[in-house]
């Protein structure tokens, strides 16, 4: 087994930092800043979770689709919730696993049903969005776990969810927002 050094840097970080912040990224800080936000470092995971909700998620109607499932993987000893999205049940259609935004610490499946369902029909391919374990709850591999399953399982019930049957040449897989 490898073990890895976290105390100590290979490489000093400030040679991989940018000189200035992404202007979107400023954007949405300094909006955040202007409707009064607490700072979201001085929260816990439940504060930021409230506070974020749907931040991340669109301000319009969610879109019409024909086929929304809800499905539980099973899993070592758990579930894993997962919701397919399928715009034309009568069509083999390519899939996108889908893993919301919400730096694997917000964020549901609730929280980005706006964005799946948009996914599903701008798309044209059916949408197996994650309800993945998150931080801290859940340490480091836990998400990384539950997107390797639910892959796999996208990728072995192919045809049960409506996707083409050719479905290995077909994954796709999208992490948020």
């Amino acid at each position: 087994m490898i073990q890895i050094d976290h105390t100590q840097s290979e490489n000093d970080s400030s040679e991989r930092r940018a000189d200035t912040l992404d202007s979107d990224a400023q954007a949405l800080l300094d909006a955040l800043v202007e409707a009064g936000a607490p700072d979201l470092t001085h929260l816990s995971p439940e504060q930021a979770r409230t506070l974020l909700g749907d931040l991340f998620t669109p301000d319009v109607e969610p879109q019409p689709i024909a086929a929304v499932d809800e499905r539980k993987i099973p899993a070592y000893a758990r579930d894993i919730r997962v919701r397919v999205y399928d715009p034309d049940p009568d069509r083999a259609l390519p899939a996108v696993v889908y893993f919301h935004g919400g730096g694997w610490v917000v964020g549901n499946l609730d929280s980005h049903d706006k964005v799946a369902r948009a996914l599903a029909t701008e798309g044209e391919c059916v949408v197996v969005s994650v309800d993945y374990r998150k931080a801290p709850e859940h340490p480091f591999p836990a998400a990384v776990e539950d997107a390797y399953l639910a892959t796999k399982w996208a990728n072995d019930n192919a045809e049960e969810s409506g996707q083409a049957a050719d479905l290995p040449s077909q994954v796709r897989v999208q992490v948020g927002p």
